[in-house]
């Protein structure tokens, strides 16, 4: 009971979506460094960027005050720097593995 309180509060915490924000441009610059995306999955970053489409979609409509949706909109382009870098880093652009490494080499 009282975790859930807690819960609450910090889930809307500004240093929460500090520390989320500050996490994303961390990631963005690790895999500039690194000049690999490797690890990072294509569809999970796609399927975060539908979900923060959506709930900018529902937010906007409205008439929602910015402050309300603001972070979706942020998260949203550091998630498409992050799919630029995956699809510019990782070898056929998905970043996944071929259907040939995926053949077992034991028979």
């Amino acid at each position: 009971m009282l975790t859930r309180k807690f819960e609450g509060l910090l889930s809307h915490s500004p240093l929460v979506l500090l520390l989320d924000h500050w996490c994303t441009r961390y990631q963005i610059l690790k895999i500039s460094s690194a000049k690999s995306a490797g690890g990072i999955s294509l569809a999970a970053v796609l399927l975060e960027i539908l979900s923060y489409t959506f709930s900018l979609a529902y937010s906007f409509n409205p008439g929602f005050a910015f402050m309300n949706y603001g972070e979706a909109a942020f998260v949203a382009l550091f998630d498409l720097v992050i799919i630029y870098q995956i699809l510019t880093y990782e070898k056929g652009g998905v970043g996944a593995a071929s259907p040939h490494s995926l053949r077992s080499t034991t028979h």
